[in-house]
């Protein structure tokens, strides 16, 4: 019997859901298909990393509240990452660094079990290209005190049960302008925006999988 991150391999080699799983967590009013030839001639570009772990012998992923600042993102929920450094090979380098340094654990490329579908994000410019990765390891976080205020384990079967999505108004960091928005809320937290879409996505691999 083929064990989760196996299966999940070989859904995302079969081909990604992505618009049709975007669009079900999209902002009202938001461009879900995009030419991401063209923007990644002018966008930032940055990684994230899904790290697939077992805790309290189930399945979870881990998420963080970003520290506030003056920025686009300040305060919101996402998986570790960020932008990539002239000194990263790849993306999938980024991803790893940026995880090691979010969450002070060091994985390597032989943890990623494949890319999901890319996103943008229009407000900071941003061109995201999310890795999923699995670790066996018993784990120990050590969030970065700067840009991490908590961390937000969410086992899998949660981010499957429909009471856990809602629609409510959320504020777009800076330009201080409220939307609707299709939102997980999990553990009091508001998760939306690109990390909601990525969520969905991996939602509808897990679903494919009959998880």
């Amino acid at each position: 019997m083929l064990s989760l991150p196996e299966l999940l391999k070989q859904e995302i080699s079969k081909g990604l859901p992505a618009i049709d799983a975007h669009r079900v967590m999209a902002p009202m009013l938001r461009v879900i298909e995009q030419d991401y030839d063209e923007i990644k001639k002018t966008a930032k570009l940055s990684a994230v990393l899904i790290l697939l772990f077992k805790k309290d012998n189930q399945w979870n992923t881990m998420l963080m509240e970003r520290n506030t600042y003056d920025g686009h993102h300040s305060g919101q929920i996402s998986f570790p990452g960020g932008r990539k450094e002239v000194y990263d090979q790849d993306l999938e380098a980024t991803a790893l660094r940026e995880f090691q340094e979010e969450m002070g654990i060091k994985l390597s490329p032989q943890n990623v079990i494949g890319i999901m579908s890319e996103l943008f994000i229009p407000p900071s410019n941003f061109y995201i290209k999310p890795y999923l990765a699995y670790t066996d390891d018993n784990l120990e976080f050590v969030p970065e005190e700067k840009e991490v205020s908590a961390l937000l384990p969410v086992p899998l079967n949660q981010l499957l049960d429909p009471t856990v999505k809602t629609i409510e108004k959320v504020v777009v960091s800076k330009s201080n302008i409220s939307i609707n928005a299709p939102v997980y809320k999990v553990n009091g937290k508001t998760i939306w925006g690109a990390t909601a879409m990525m969520i969905s996505e991996l939602e509808f691999l897990l679903k494919r999988i009959d998880f």
